[in-house]
């Protein structure tokens, strides 16, 4: 049985419950692989370069790596009867290499630098973070025994992914009898787990604890205003609430903005939160006083877009579930809903790009400026009639 309300019998409330839970976990999980299959192909994706024209293709030799799956390409700088030899691996820095090759040549040694695979001229495979980047400097090292250096007189240096290779090709080739190592590259899970940490995941317990009573808060408005109010409807609460937008965005852009004392944080987080979710049920739009809220924490630009993110994603979860039990989530409004996703993560994806560039200054008045907007949508769709 179903009531007018929404709600339905236990059985399958807790099925419906449970079903939703398991969606939710099974994207989560679906999000976290295809965030680490993205920050892969980015440590690991081939980085090729046109080949060396004029005088600094006279050098230019190429030969096939160990294990016959790439093509490596270098420089070749014999010494005059000289019979050592050094295998040099250019990193990223190939006017460093370049010049190191001409300082070794002077020294009475012979030089092969060389670009790994899915670097410079060699071909474009991707990285493996020297696990098969070795076969390319085995390959070097053949290259140089078929030239008459003797067995005992080979060394290979490299640093980073370079030091790497150098590494797994002396433990593999008994005629590498030198290596030098500079700075071992980061490992694929190393990699991604700085990467990881490079992510705002360090400031988001600090977060949390600050806001977490002001989520309480919406999440309770929020489920008690659906169920009071019903579906969002009314132009009257939409223009109201588009006025306060824009009000706000006059305030915080000619005025003092608030100060909320951090003893007093917890109650009134509660309170704005709940205010929230009332307004959030009434209108459909999660924003007053929830951003004023939060920018009187006084947070940092970065730790403030975590938070209004945290924020905005508990309303919308809340939005959802408040519909859901009084009947105004249809199948229709999820699929709509759905298709937003797509520009909104494009959006998404901008703003990092544009807020790692911007001021603190730049930042506010872009952030201002797009509530007063947002106002005067809300408030012209209400006067207008929808």
């Amino acid at each position: 049985m179903e009531s007018d309300t929404g709600f339905r019998s236990g059985g399958f409330f807790i099925v419906d419950i449970g079903s939703a839970a398991t969606v939710v976990a099974f994207t989560g999980v679906l999000a976290y692989a295809a965030a680490c299959l993205w920050f892969a192909h980015r440590h690991t994706r081939a980085r090729p370069k046109p080949p060396a024209r004029g005088a600094a293709a006279l050098d230019r030799v190429g030969f096939a790596a160990r294990d016959g799956r790439a093509r490596v390409c270098g420089e070749y700088l014999p010494a005059p009867a000289g019979r050592a030899a050094v295998v040099l691996v250019n990193g990223r820095d190939g006017r460093r290499n370049r010049e190191l090759a001409q300082a070794l040549r002077i020294q009475g040694l012979s030089v092969l630098a060389i670009d790994l695979r899915g670097r410079g001229g060699s071909s474009a495979h991707r990285g493996s973070f020297g696990r098969c980047e070795r076969h390319d400097v085995l390959g070097a090292v053949d290259y140089l025994l078929e030239r008459g250096h003797p067995p005992g007189r080979i060394g290979v240096m490299g640093s980073g992914i370079g030091a790497n290779a150098v590494l797994g090709a002396a433990a593999d080739e008994p005629a590498i009898r030198a290596v030098l190592a500079e700075g071992t590259g980061a490992t694929l899970d190393r990699a991604l787990r700085r990467q990881w940490q490079a992510l705002p995941w360090v400031t988001l317990r600090a977060v949390l604890r600050r806001i977490a009573g002001m989520q309480a808060g919406v999440c309770a408005g929020t489920v008690a205003g659906a169920l009071w109010l019903g579906p969002p409807s009314g132009d009257w609460a939409g223009i109201f609430l588009g006025l306060a937008l824009v009000a706000y965005a006059a305030w915080g852009l000619f005025g003092s903005p608030p100060t909320v004392q951090p003893r007093h944080e917890q109650w009134m987080g509660i309170a704005a939160g709940a205010v929230t979710g009332v307004i959030t049920a009434a209108t459909g739009v999660f924003v007053i006083p929830a951003v004023p809220y939060l920018q009187a924490l006084k947070l940092d630009k970065d730790a403030l877009i975590q938070a209004m993110g945290i924020s905005f994603t508990v309303s919308t979860v809340a939005l959802a579930a408040g519909l859901w039990l009084n009947g105004g989530y249809t199948a229709g409004a999820a699929s709509a809903s759905l298709l937003m996703l797509l520009p909104a993560l494009a959006g998404m994806a901008l703003g990092q790009r544009l807020r790692g560039r911007l001021s603190a200054r730049t930042f506010k008045l872009c952030f201002m400026v797009s509530l007063a907007l947002l106002g005067a949508y809300q408030a012209g769709r209400g006067l207008l009639g929808g």
